[in-house]
């Protein structure tokens, strides 16, 4: 009786650890948007985002990367990073820093910023965005 008694307790703590990692992971993928959407439109006549960047000027000894933040400032949580070299598209700005969108994982997406709009609206899709500092980005055209 101990036996089965014990085996069942721990399939309930099994049960609870797997309950509680599903948890952990749906709150790092909710954590992955941005607290402060980045907004792409314009007057209709431009491209939905203005400009194309590459990031850039990361020290090669240090982390390499960029952390993109769910808000435009230092204390936004960081949602993802980016290599140096990864390409962006530039569709806000509150100096100095830069509401981007960026395909997810180095992944091939067309990420819609073409798509002419005759107003500024929050982006949702399908590629990632948010907010990085200017100063590691080199403009590549727009």
């Amino acid at each position: 009786m101990f036996e089965a008694g014990f085996i069942r307790s721990r399939g309930a703590c099994a049960l609870a650890l797997l309950f509680l990692c599903a948890s952990l992971a749906a709150a790092k993928a909710e954590s992955a948007t941005p607290s402060v959407t980045v907004t792409a439109g314009s007057d209709g006549i431009m491209d939905a985002c203005n400009s194309v960047g590459r990031v850039t000027g990361l020290d090669p000894r240090g982390d390499n990367f960029l952390s993109v933040r769910s808000g435009p400032g230092g204390k936004y949580t960081e949602i993802a990073r980016l290599a140096s070299g990864a390409d962006i598209f530039i569709c806000d700005e509150r100096s100095p820093w830069l509401g981007v969108i960026y395909p997810p994982d180095d992944a091939t997406v067309d990420c819609g910023t073409d798509a002419y709009s005759d107003e500024a609206k929050p982006y949702t899709g399908p590629c990632r965005s948010g907010w990085i500092h200017q100063n590691f980005v080199e403009v590549i055209a727009g």
